[in-house]
């Protein structure tokens, strides 16, 4: 299992959390080393975590509204080949 999905795992059981706190922790799924603060800013930017600011600290959590790439729902790739060949027919 990797650092990340690590900390997923570990944000999914305690919901709302602070930044600084995923680091060097020991979870149920193995230990969250040093650099969990920087995989977390990491999964922000990817979109896996939501952020909100509480006070002077960012909380994080799973993103509720994360949807599933592409190559994972292929009705959605399907209708957007479809879309670009019919603009390209204009």
């Amino acid at each position: 299992m990797t650092q990340k999905e690590i900390i997923k795992n570990y944000i999914e059981q305690v919901g709302w959390i602070e930044e600084y706190k995923v680091r060097a922790i020991s979870t149920a799924w193995g230990w969250i080393g040093a650099r969990g603060d920087r995989n977390v800013r990491d999964m922000i930017k990817s979109g896996t975590l939501e952020k909100k600011m509480s006070g002077k600290y960012c909380m994080v959590r799973i993103n509720s509204m994360q949807s599933e790439p592409m190559h994972y729902r292929p009705e959605v790739a399907l209708q957007k080949l479809i879309s670009e060949s019919q603009k390209s027919l204009l």
